[in-house]
């Protein structure tokens, strides 16, 4: 077996050329956990200490670490239920992936094993983006009400994640809008520039509070323009739960911020879709999303006069500014 100080150079190896050695980092940092090596250091008594003096000793924020150690052992965890299974995954050796996706997964996932599993399937086969993900963990957290960890300590452990059912979540719904396949352009404006561009948690201000309300999706798009240089705001709403639904009473201010207006919600879910049918306004939308991340329109939205939808434009724009230099 090597001594520290071998990992130890080896590890500073890794960090000059991260993206292609986060793996090995983690397999590094979890021998020196397991066989407790940390203690030939009389500094560092416990791993964590010996963590916090390589992030000096090497120059690199100590995050760099714990995002490594969390990742790799988040793909150890998936490849265990995967061989339960009688599943044949990709080593940790030959993933191509990056750290932060994974890490993603997990934010989106929680608890649930079996979403985490198919999302690190997605995030391998290359279906999934990061931007993608941390759009997903962005609804997760802020259109669920739910919280993530605080610290590395707060992480879900695998013997915290259970194997339930695949339902559609709200982040599945955010990830299925990040496409435009579910928009069909009309083949004599084909000539036109098609631009699609999803912002989740897209704020407004409606001017009834003293915050700024959100809209869950604001869609820019040129997909359906029939006029050349013209851009479609289309805004959407997503619902998971019948209670959220019937209780949520802002939803009208949004129509004044987009051309069309939508609910959105799971595909199998009968009662919420009888829900929405007899809540929403004559000229509001529905789509439902599958947990292939199919999406279906079973109600075409009609198109409103936005008043304030200069402002929404002006909002886009700022989006997708760089940020001065």
């Amino acid at each position: 077996m090597r001594n520290l100080k071998e990992i130890e150079q080896e590890l500073s190896g890794c960090v000059k050329i991260d993206k292609k050695n986060w793996t090995r980092m983690y397999q590094l940092m979890s021998e020196v956990e397991s066989s407790q090596l940390y203690r030939e250091r009389q500094d560092t008594p416990t791993f964590t200490s010996w963590v916090n003096a390589l992030a000096e000793d090497l120059g690199v924020h100590v995050s760099l670490l714990w995002s490594r150690k969390k990742a790799g052992k988040s793909y150890d965890e998936y490849r265990q239920r995967a061989e339960k299974k009688g599943r044949k995954v990709a080593d940790l050796e030959d993933l191509s992936v990056s750290p932060d996706s994974i890490n993603l997964c997990e934010k989106v996932a929680g608890k649930n094993a079996t979403e985490m599993d198919r999302l690190i399937d997605q995030v391998v086969a290359g279906n999934l983006t990061r931007e993608d993900l941390r759009a997903a963990a962005k609804a997760r957290k802020e259109i669920s009400g739910l919280k993530g960890p605080k610290s590395r300590h707060d992480r879900v452990k695998a013997a915290d994640r259970t194997e339930s059912e695949v339902i559609v979540t709200a982040s599945d719904i955010v990830m299925a809008l990040k496409k435009s396949t579910w928009l069909t352009a009309a083949k004599e404006y084909a000539r036109f520039k098609q631009a699609y561009q999803c912002f989740p948690e897209f704020r407004i201000d409606a001017g009834t509070s003293r915050h700024s309300r959100r809209i869950d999706v604001l869609i820019a798009e040129t997909v359906t323009s029939t006029e050349k240089d013209s851009v479609v705001l289309r805004g959407i709403e997503i619902k998971v739960d019948k209670n959220d639904l019937e209780g949520d009473h802002k939803m009208a201010e949004y129509t004044d911020f987009c051309d069309y207006f939508y609910v959105a919600i799971p595909a199998d879910n009968q009662l919420l879709r009888e829900a929405a049918e007899s809540i929403i306004r004559p000229a509001w939308g529905i789509i439902t999303v599958s947990k292939n991340g199919k999406i279906n329109v079973i109600k075409e939205a009609e198109k409103k006069e936005a008043l304030f939808r200069d402002k929404t434009l002006a909002t886009c724009l700022v989006k997708l500014m760089p940020y001065a230099g």
